[in-house]
């Protein structure tokens, strides 16, 4: 049976469930995610407390348990299987505005492609971060908008959702090969002007 691999942070997680009601028939699902987890191959984890992070080690693990032992088993994983597809996915914003030292995207996506180098894949999806959304707020003005009453704003700054937008510049002057693709949720969520919306103009969810 051919083999999926999703691996990365909340990020990737969140698609995983729908990924396995599409491909799980036909495809083992294989999942390696955790909240603010990050696996690479020269920079291999770290995580967030009170939105910043606070540890890094290169090549080397830090004191949070569960990513410590999700990276074990990944490794262990790639040595053992060959999947045919892998999606991969992170809070990118959170890893280059948060660690203690200065990354770039660029830096970030050959550090995931290098940890897969031996992998002979078909095809590898990496996944953008999504939109920074008032949630709260925007529940609250479709509640007001489908009862009639007056519409009020709610958008955060446009500045909040930068980096998803250099995130997508950057990536696609990147020189990769054909079987690499990358996929942009920011882009479903969002106009060229930085407009984020939960509900499309047809009423479909985002």
């Amino acid at each position: 049976k051919k083999r999926i691999l999703i691996f990365g942070d909340s990020h990737i997680h969140q698609y995983s469930k729908r990924i396995k009601e599409v491909f799980g028939k036909d495809f083992a699902i294989d999942i390696f995610s955790q909240p603010s987890c990050y696996i690479g191959k020269k920079y291999k984890s770290f995580y967030e407390k009170n939105g910043k992070v606070v540890v890094i080690q290169k090549n080397g693990f830090n004191e949070n348990v569960v990513c410590n032992n999700l990276i074990k088993d990944f490794s262990a994983y790639l040595k053992n299987y060959f999947p045919d597809i892998i999606i991969t996915g992170q809070r990118w914003q959170g890893v280059v505005e948060n660690f203690p030292t200065t990354f770039s995207v660029e830096e970030l996506i050959y550090d995931k492609l290098d940890i897969l180098s031996e992998k002979k894949f078909k095809h590898l999806i990496i996944v953008g971060s999504s939109a920074d959304i008032n949630f709260e707020c925007k529940k609250k003005q479709l509640r007001y908008i489908t009862s009639g009453l007056f519409d009020f704003k709610c958008d955060l700054p446009q500045s909040k959702n930068i980096p998803q937008q250099n995130f997508i510049k950057e990536t696609k002057l990147l020189n990769v090969k054909n079987n690499i693709h990358f996929i942009y949720p920011y882009e479903y969520f969002c106009d060229t002007n930085g407009n984020c919306e939960l509900i499309s103009k047809i009423g479909k969810n985002n």
